[in-house]
């Protein structure tokens, strides 16, 4: 490793024009030799700060520097005091190579390298944060899954008492950091949860988190799942009237066969692994089904799958003032739609079009969607928070004169069909409104007049 130092004596700007070219050569005079080169330049500014990351531009008086997290800064150079310029490093930040066919992974050779890649993404996620807090715990790792002859997702999952921290998910063998929260108040053993899925034995991991310190878990093997089961899948297509659906094709991943007369079909030798189900029949909509199948599973798994006719889906709505949930005012808006429910979700955002401002801009703002599954038809949204209300099918709609609170359960998926009537609130409650926390500023009351095959 070559590190030039320059500091603002003399001729500093041309101290760091002759900086970048110097990267530029040696980068040129090791490129045959280094798989890639990384610059990590030290920049000191004038007000004590240190910024680690790469000089890419000076012009004009004006520097630019791409910083170890990603991000980009730039300004006058009158603000630093010097600038370290590194050169011809070569890097170990690409994902580490695929593990051996095997269970008994050898993390002997290359540990010191993995740790200080481990500690590099550490200090990233570190100085991603927008302010300290004394009570968080960066963890780092790295994993390896056995056999794998490329990256595959980990999920993880961080346990205290009942709870966890949140899911979240990145690939094996490149390094990985992450930011728990450590409060006095939360101190004990936490419990780690690595979970590659089904064709991997989960890991689970107790540490001690210590408040404002990284915690570096060093490279953690993933053993395989042993493939000598195999299972068969079986079950009935059916639509969401329940009628059999015959010589109706099916697929499982690669696999692929057709139901008998009466809808029924049948995988057989399937090794452990996820899935996804899809029946197709002529005029039908598909409702492709997650199954994952593993050592829990039994030997033979049923699961029905479902097709739907394209359905005319049509509403009556009465859509309340701004920042009001009465429906009754004046100036509350009533009106109707149809929806056309061609697909297994139908978003109203590309499928509605109203006359209504108030209402198409509540459609927007909330995501409001249909979906089907398990042979039901749902509405929900992709947007929150708004509060869903379902009400009794004989209510009568046009006597409902205002939102209401909504209860503490509100249903999150509302099931629609014929006669149904839901309340849908673009703010949960009055503490959302006067705060501004809310999705949209209105409040809507939704009847299902029809429900009709499309022709």
């Amino acid at each position: 490793m070559c590190k030039n130092t320059f500091s603002k004596i003399g001729n500093f700007h041309w101290a760091i024009t002759a900086g970048l070219f110097l990267k530029l050569a040696i980068g040129m005079m090791f490129l045959s030799r280094f798989d890639c080169l990384a610059f990590a330049d030290e920049i000191h500014f004038k007000n004590g700060k240190i910024v680690n990351g790469e000089v890419t531009q000076y012009q004009n008086g004006t520097i630019t520097i791409v910083q170890d997290n990603g991000k980009t800064i730039s300004g006058s150079i009158a603000v630093i005091r010097s600038i370290n310029f590194e050169t011809s490093t070569k890097t170990n930040d690409k994902p580490l190579p695929a593990s051996k066919s095997s269970n008994d992974l050898d993390d002997s050779q290359g540990s010191v390298a993995d740790k200080r890649l481990i500690a590099r993404a550490i200090e990233n996620v570190s100085a991603r944060e927008s302010k300290s807090d004394s009570d968080s715990a960066v963890v780092g790792l790295v994993v390896r899954a056995a056999g794998a002859s490329g990256p595959v997702e980990v999920t993880y999952r961080c346990y205290q008492g009942g709870g966890y921290s949140g899911i979240r998910r990145f690939n094996t063998q490149a390094p990985w950091a992450t930011i728990e929260q450590n409060a006095s108040r939360n101190a004990g053993v936490r419990k780690i949860v690595l979970d590659a899925g089904p064709r991997y034995e989960k890991v689970s991991i107790d540490v001690v988190l210590v408040p404002g310190q990284p915690t570096n878990l060093g490279v953690i093997p993933m053993k395989a799942v042993k493939q000598d089961r195999k299972f068969m899948v079986h079950g009935k297509v059916v639509d969401l009237d329940n009628n059999a659906m015959s010589k109706c094709p099916v697929s499982m991943g690669r696999l692929s066969t057709t139901t008998d007369s009466n809808g029924n079909y049948t995988f057989k030798n399937v090794r452990i692994g996820e899935y996804e189900l899809v029946a197709s029949a002529n005029k039908h909509g598909s409702v492709p089904h997650k199954l994952l199948i593993d050592n829990n599973s039994p030997e033979k798994v049923e699961q029905t799958i479902y097709v739907f006719r394209p359905k005319t889906i049509s509403f009556r709505y009465v859509i309340s003032d701004l920042n009001n949930d009465s429906f009754g005012a004046q100036s509350s808006q009533p009106g109707e739609f149809s929806i056309n429910f061609e697909r297994q979700y139908a978003f109203w955002r590309d499928t509605v079009s109203v006359s209504n401002d108030h209402m198409q801009s509540f459609i927007s703002d909330t995501l409001l969607r249909l979906h089907v599954k398990d042979g039901e038809i749902y509405l929900s949204n992709g947007r929150g928070p708004i509060a869903f209300t379902s009400l009794e099918t004989n209510t009568n709609f046009d006597a409902i004169d205002a939102a209401g609170e909504p209860p503490a359960m509100a249903h999150r998926h509302p099931r629609i069909s014929k006669g149904s009537v839901i309340i849908i609130r673009g703010f949960r409650g009055d503490t959302d409104r006067q705060s501004g926390y809310n999705t949209s500023p209105y409040c809507v009351k939704l009847e299902v007049s029809d429900i009709q095959d499309t022709k």
